[in-house]
């Protein structure tokens, strides 16, 4: 049973993956599904960090203490090998970012508030803080909800509009619908990373019920998936380079 979707690179012993169903990783069935997904994985992170999401534009620093799930955060990011970082969706937005030459890492829990307040753009002025340069960032958009089922009302269209013009925004058979990528896609153009350096997956979490958990499907009750990116880590510590397809599903 296929249990991620995984993204790999082979630069820099990059890990990226999305969770598939049945198994869900809300807070209260985490801990007694990671272990399994992890064994999937072929991977045993020698850290993890999680925190509880609140859809703002708060990244955390993984080796900082506090990095609880207790702690209200939407992103991550690392700068060594071995750090797992975490977010969990149903229909948002998971952003996976990473230098693969210099061992950087960060992710985001974007939702429509995460994209209007920029958590992707924080996520990587925090890498560029550490040296990344933005063409040297590349950037995964995994499977969230798209334009094909994301219906929007007149004041959610009002309050982008302002700020991002048509950007994102779709009009079909009289009624509005709405892009997180294409969001999400401005930003990084406005931060000088380059557009072939961005992989959008295309997946909608809502028009696949046999693959994802979608909120706006099958409401309050539904599971979650979990997303991660990680640079694996050597026993000598440096970084593990194995031999990466382009993209894979185990």
């Amino acid at each position: 049973m296929k249990k991620a979707f995984i993204w790999t690179d082979r630069a820099g012993g990059i890990l990226c993956f999305t969770s598939l169903k049945p198994l869900s990783y809300k807070e209260n069935k985490f801990e007694k599904n990671y272990p399994e997904l992890l064994k999937f994985l072929r991977t045993v992170p020698p850290e993890n960090y999680y925190a509880r999401q609140i859809h703002g534009k708060r990244v955390l620093l993984a080796g900082r203490s506090g990095t609880k799930i207790r702690r209200p955060a939407d992103g991550f990011a690392a700068f060594s090998p071995g750090c797992m970082l975490l977010i969990f969706t149903a229909d948002c937005l998971p952003v996976f970012i990473y230098d693969g030459a210099k061992g950087h890492t960060a992710i985001t829990h974007c939702g429509w508030k995460g994209a209007y307040k920029e958590i992707v753009s924080n996520a990587v002025r925090k890498l560029r803080k550490r040296g990344s340069a933005s063409r040297d960032l590349k950037v995964i958009l995994g499977p969230c909800i798209r334009e094909c089922c994301y219906e929007v009302d007149a004041p959610f269209i009002k309050r982008f509009a302002g700020k991002y013009g048509k950007t994102g925004l779709y009009r079909k058979k009289g009624k509005n619908y709405f892009s997180l990528a294409d969001i999400v896609k401005l930003q990084l153009k406005k931060l000088g990373i380059p557009a072939r350096n961005i992989k959008d997956t295309k997946e909608c979490t809502c028009c696949q019920p046999e693959r994802y958990f979608s909120y706006r499907r099958d409401g309050k009750g539904t599971g979650r998936m979990v997303s991660g990116i990680m640079i694996e880590a050597r026993k000598d510590g440096g970084a593990e380079v194995r031999k990466y397809g382009r993209t894979e599903e185990r």
